[in-house]
This record gives structure tokens, C-alpha cells and sequence, in this order.
């Protein structure tokens, strides 16, 4: 396995020392690689000023509420407090709302099309698991024709989003990271 050069030697060697341990299938040990990060860990979730929308706080107070409602199962609330979150901005919002859809959950009907649209909403929010998400539409077909240079496009663009996010210490992004490249994902096109 090849790594691109823009990944750091902290990422090269996580990523090398998870290979090596499930080569040897030791799969306790890989829970103990983010050890290795603890050191030069800055913060998992960075917002940066420039990066919230002038409604944040707004947004956030209906998603929470949004949130509030599906723990009480009271899905029609729900959705509407979180459509609304995603109507100023909100990150997050157009993602659940696409897993809705997608998987047919809250009281609403499974539905492809609305689930990859919903996402492509989410992913011009610049939302990480909203690109995979849509890489996956486009991959397998869902919501919309099968495209697999548009999926690996994307996937790319995850990866590249995953190894920047874990160079600051995200550890789901660096179990994202050893994923793709384990599963050659937006590594090498093969159609």
C-alpha cells in the first residue's frame, strides 16, 4: 500500500501500525494506537468563527429541539425542528434527514431519491459523513444512476477530509482513514 505524500508521519504510522496489526491479527492492539496520537492531540471538534453560519446559535437551539422530540418518539416535530435547523444552516441536520430517508425511520418512508438529495443538501454544508454518504448514492445507485467516477470522486474527497481532520487528533476520522485505505477508497479508481 502506497500513502500520498500530504499525510503526516503521525497518520503514516498509525495507519502502518494498524496494517501490520491485523495482519497478524491482534485486533486488541488497535484500540491502543490513538496512544500514539494523545501526545499531539489538539482538539477533536474545531469549529472555526469563519466556519459557523450567522445563525448558529438559532440553528442549534431547533436541532437540539429537533432532538429532544425523537427521543419522545414525537417524529413530526422532530423532523420540522430539524428541517429548520438545516433551513439556517446547521451542519448536521440535512445528514439525519438523509439517514431518515434512507433507512426509513421517524415515521417516514424509505425513499432513495429524497434521502440523496437530503444529502447533497448536507454536503454543500461541507458536512465530512454527508460526501460518503453521497459517494454511496452514487456508488450503489441510490436516489440516483449509478456513477461511479462521481462515488470515487467523493470518496476522495472524504479521505482527504479524514486525514486532515486526524492530523488534529479526530479519532473517528483515523479509524475512518485506516478504513478507506484497507478498502482502497477514493485511493484507485476501479470501475
Amino acid at each position: 500500500m502506497v500513502l500520498p505524500e500530504n499525510i503526516s508521519d503521525n497518520i503514516r504510522s498509525i495507519i502502518t501500525q494498524t496494517m501490520k496489526i491485523r495482519k497478524q491479527e491482534r485486533p486488541e492492539k488497535i484500540t491502543d494506537l490513538t496512544s500514539l496520537f494523545n501526545d499531539k492531540k489538539i482538539n477533536n471538534n474545531i469549529i472555526h468563527e469563519d466556519e459557523m453560519p450567522a445563525n448558529y446559535e438559532l440553528a442549534e437551539s431547533f436541532f437540539n429541539k429537533g432532538l429532544d422530540y425523537l427521543k419522545k418518539e414525537d417524529y413530526n416535530n422532530a423532523i420540522n425542528f430539524i428541517q429548520k435547523a438545516s433551513d439556517l444552516g446547521h451542519k448536521r441536520a440535512p445528514l439525519l434527514i438523509g439517514h431518515a430517508y434512507k433507512y426509513g425511520t421517524w415515521g417516514l418512508e424509505k425513499n432513495g431519491e429524497l434521502a440523496f438529495n437530503w444529502f447533497k443538501r448536507a454536503s454543500k454544508f461541507g458536512e465530512r459523513d454527508a460526501l460518503e454518504n453521497l459517494a454511496e448514492c452514487y456508488d450503489e445507485g441510490i436516489g440516483t444512476e449509478v456513477d461511479k467516477i462521481k462515488a470515487f470522486e467523493l470518496y476522495n474527497q472524504c479521505l482527504n477530509r479524514y486525514i486532515k481532520d486526524a492530523e488534529r487528533g479526530d479519532e473517528e476520522a483515523i479509524r475512518n482513514v485506516i478504513f478507506y485505505y484497507e478498502n482502497e477508497l477514493g485511493i484507485t479508481y476501479n470501475p
